[in-house]
């Protein structure tokens, strides 16, 4: 077997922990980059940090780099964009919802019209070098999400980005599930799988089993509604706003991350609202308080969030009455769980009805539970498998799986960041380590 034979595959961030996806598939000639994301950490005085994957390798490199692919729009897979792409001066492939967000990111640091962006489309066969990458339709909680099939000198290698399995979802597309079986029987050599929640038992829930919840929370309230949830999280958003439109109430937003989202997604096509159900925040003001449902973000206890600045009581524009009832529709990130508990004790303080998930259904995952994830396993019959973007411990159980789908042992294979991973036909071995530093922005390491 000769180097132009085999390919590399080295993950820069994104495996291990949560957030910094980027990795990197490396052929004899030339480079391509799946997603650019960053991670949120805490600083020794409990502020957060921005840290973006160290791309010194990358810098060092004499192969050409083709391109930056991104699997979808959210912070952890496109929020290092701006900080890396001027410098690496490579063409940016995103699906619709993505591209936008990325535009927008490109716009406030300056940089929008130094970077070559190319949208992406189901269909389209992207010619990178000696890699050609054909984007796939995936499930997940924010639109135009996809997974990557990249057609390489060793072999299909499919990167699934983040997915769930929604046989039957309310809103947008369900899993290729069909181009993953066809691949499948034609050969599939390398599987990267999204490990999330590959230490959750069963399936994944339905976005559809959350209508009744919702709809029996707005039809309870006597005053406000405030509904917390992702900014990013447009079809729980679209669900938001057919449940008001239900109940006869009109539909504000506090924060500019939410607005932005939502003008993207109106755009985009991927919301529907009726021309009167969105109102401003003054007409608001004039409507009785069981007329209303305030949309916002703070979930995660994010300081500067419009939940937590009501919690806190210092928020400049809205504040809390005990007639309201606030529905924060996610979970807590792992290591945000003090923070959210915290922004939830505040709002009861001000004795505010309050729902979360450990007392009711407010929340469905956008991640595939273990039998999703051996149904992709099963449906891609792969050589070696791959866990990627999760701790370790998922990483390690999601390899479990693999082999209980009859993945060789030695063949579900576990990499960490910094692993360089060379892969063929015959074997699969990791041959080197490069060592990684933090890009922290906030403290101006980078």
């Amino acid at each position: 077997m000769t180097n132009s034979d085999t390919i590399k595959i080295l993950p820069l961030g994104g495996v291990g922990h949560f957030g910094k996806n980027m990795m990197v598939i490396e052929s004899s000639q030339d480079i391509t980059i799946v997603d650019a994301g960053v991670l949120f950490s805490k600083n020794d005085d409990g502020e957060l940090d921005l840290e973006i994957p160290d791309i010194q390798y990358l810098r060092s490199t004499q192969k050409p780099i083709s391109a930056i692919l991104i699997t979808h729009g959210h912070e952890d897979h496109i929020g290092a964009i701006p900080f890396i792409a001027k410098e690496l001066n490579v063409p940016i492939f995103a699906p619709p919802m993505a591209m936008e967000l990325i535009k927008s990111k490109l716009k406030e640091h300056h940089l929008l019209d130094t970077i070559t962006l190319n949208p992406i489309s189901l269909g389209d066969k992207i010619k990178l070098g000696r890699i050609t990458a054909e984007p796939f339709q995936m499930c997940h909680s924010i639109p135009d999400s996809l997974g990557i099939a990249l057609h390489t000198p060793a072999g299909l290698v499919i990167h699934t980005g983040d997915f769930k399995i929604d046989h039957s979802p309310l809103y947008g597309p369900k899993a290729d599930l069909h181009k993953l079986a066809q691949w499948g029987q034609s050969g599939v050599l390398a599987l990267l799988s999204d490990s999330t929640y590959a230490t959750h038992s069963g399936h994944t829930e339905s976005e559809r089993i959350l209508t009744a919840s919702f709809e029996s929370m707005v039809g309870q309230a006597k005053g406000r509604i405030i509904f917390a949830t992702f900014a990013s999280s447009i079809y729980r958003i679209q669900q938001i706003m057919d449940i008001a439109e239900k109940f006869g109430r009109y539909v504000t937003v506090l924060g500019r991350k939410m607005e932005q989202n939502i003008s993207i997604s109106r755009r985009l096509e991927h919301l529907t609202i009726h021309p009167d159900t969105l109102i401003n925040r003054q007409t608001a003001r004039s409507l009785p308080d069981e007329k209303l449902v305030i949309i916002t973000t703070g979930t995660q206890g994010e300081p500067t969030s419009g939940l937590v600045r009501l919690a806190d009581k210092r928020h400049k524009q809205a504040e809390l009455s005990d007639t309201d009832t606030v529905i924060v529709s996610s979970s807590p990130i792992p290591g945000n769980e003090k923070e959210s508990s915290r922004t939830i004790d505040n709002l009861l303080r001000q004795g505010v009805k309050v729902f979360y998930n450990e007392i009711a259904d407010v929340h469905v995952h956008g991640h595939g539970s273990q039998e999703d994830l051996k149904l992709v396993i099963n449906l891609t019959k792969p050589k070696y498998f791959i866990p990627i973007h999760g701790d370790y411990r998922m990483l390690t159980a999601h390899q479990e799986l693999a082999v209980e789908c009859s993945v060789p042992p030695l063949n579900a294979l576990i990499i960490e960041n910094g692993d360089v991973l060379e892969i063929g036909h015959r074997s699969a071995g990791i041959i080197d380590k490069i060592d990684l530093e933090p890009g922290l922005i906030a403290n101006r390491r980078y």
